[in-house]
This record gives C-alpha cells, structure tokens and sequence, in this order.
C-alpha cells in the first residue's frame, strides 16, 4: 500500500510539474508579447495577475472586503465560501496578497487532485492495466480545459473534493464521512449538490452488504447525510432572509449576476 501510494504521488507530481509548464508558458507568452486590454478589476499587467483575471478578481475582493451584494450590479455573492475561506486562512498565515493565496490553494488542490485520481483508478476493479494511472493523469494534465485548475478559479477545489467522496466510496468509506465530503463539495460549487443522489446509492448498498450488527451504526449515518445539503442550504437561507424584500427579489439578483450564493466572510 506504501509502495503504491509512494508511486502515485511521484507520478502526480511529475505529470502536474511537466503539463504545468506548457500552462504557464503559454500565459507567460501571451501576456508578454501580445496585447491584452488590462483588465478593470486590476491595476497592473502581471503574470500573476493574469492568472487571477476575472473570477480571481472576485474571490480576491471576497478575501480582502468580504462579500457584499448591490442590486444594481454584479456582486461577489455569486460565488460559494469554500475557495476564498481557504485562501482567506492562508493569506492570514504567509501574510501575503491575496492573489497569491489563491493561486497556492489552486494548485494544492490540483496536486491533491492528481493524487488522488491516481488513487481512485488504482482501485478500481476494472484497472487490468498497470499503466492506466499514469496515461490518465497525463490525459486529464493535457486537456485544454483544465487550464482552470492552475489558476485563482474554484475548479481545482470542487473536483478534488469530488474525487474524494468518489474514492471514499470506492474503498467503503464510513458513509458518515462520504457524507461531510459530500457536503464540503456542496460549499465549493453549487452543482456539488448532484453528489446527494450518489450517496444515497452508496448508502443503499452499505444498507445491503452491511450485517445486522452494523445497522445501528447505518441509522447514524443516515442521520449524518441530512447534513449534507446544509451549506448549500445555508447559503440559500442566507441570501433568502438578506436580501429578499430588496428590489426585484432573487429573481432580480440573479439577472444582475449576483445569484444566490455567498456566506460567512461579511459583507
């Protein structure tokens, strides 16, 4: 088991390492010599700040003010608490700007996320092939898309917590504590509430391989996966009894662009 963990860390690191470079150089060489209208959230062109445009300026402003909401225009509502809280406990422990936070948790995250992808198709029973970690973390390294995953942006985060309620699974995890990673991907993103259905089969099946002696143990983690929709559930409370005799309502927030997410830092 040490050897295999050993093994899909070094991997993990080296694919993470050698695709990250082509990310970078490609954002080094755009922002170098070609033009690019600086953006409004931002008063520099930077490498880092182009690593940190749009949504990044976002949860920047979230980590440095809190969250505040305006009915006449976008506000930093839109986005979920998980992301910019870490970068907020990380910036309060290196003492540094809030765009670099971002960035390092962006990138842990998507070290975590290799790893544990790595993990995930090791165990599964369908791996027949050796190699298939290896040429899976270099597939899901080279895809365009996950250009994302390296910068102030809240992908890495949700995906990896998705991979560990997966993983959890997988390996027959207490579904007590599938279910607070469950709840934990629910504050990341919003479709993190789409795990809820796949939990619930997860639950089933426990319920079904699982021996009378067990069950007291099973009605208690039934009782744990009520808990997790309440971050989302919270979330939506929150903006409900703020902001809903504002002007337009949720309905009008929404077309503005601030949504119906947003808690915990203020505002």
């Amino acid at each position: 088991m040490r050897s295999k963990l050993t093994s899909t860390v070094a991997q993990a690191l080296s694919i993470y390492y050698l695709t990250g470079l082509i990310v970078i150089g490609g954002v080094w060489f755009g922002t170098v010599y070609l033009p690019r209208q600086e953006h409004h959230r931002q008063k520099e062109l930077s490498l880092v700040n182009a690593f940190t445009a749009w949504d990044g300026t976002w949860y920047a402003s979230i980590c440095e003010k809190g969250y505040s909401y305006c009915p006449t225009r976008q506000s930093n509502v839109a986005f979920f608490p998980v992301y910019p809280l870490l970068a907020k406990g990380l910036q309060w422990v290196l003492k540094v700007r809030s765009e670099l936070t971002l960035l390092i948790v962006s990138h842990l995250a998507l070290v975590a996320l290799y790893v544990v992808l790595g993990l995930y198709v090791r165990a599964s029973p369908h791996n027949t092939d050796s190699n298939l970690s290896q040429w899976t973390l270099l597939a899901f390294g080279l895809w365009p898309t996950t250009c994302f995953f390296r910068m102030a942006y809240s992908e890495s985060v949700f995906l990896m917590t998705v991979l560990v309620a997966m993983y959890g699974m997988e390996r027959l995890w207490r579904p007590a504590v599938v279910a607070l990673v469950v709840g934990f991907a629910s504050a990341c993103r919003p479709v993190g509430i789409a795990l809820l259905p796949v939990l619930l089969v997860y639950l089933w099946e426990r319920a079904v391989i699982w021996s009378h002696r067990d069950r007291h143990e099973f009605a208690l983690s039934v009782s744990a996966r009520r808990t997790t929709g309440f971050p989302f559930g919270l979330v939506l409370l929150f903006c409900g009894r703020r902001w809903s005799s504002d002007a337009g309502g949720w309905s009008g927030a929404r077309r503005r662009g601030a949504g119906i997410r947003g808690l915990l830092l203020g505002g």
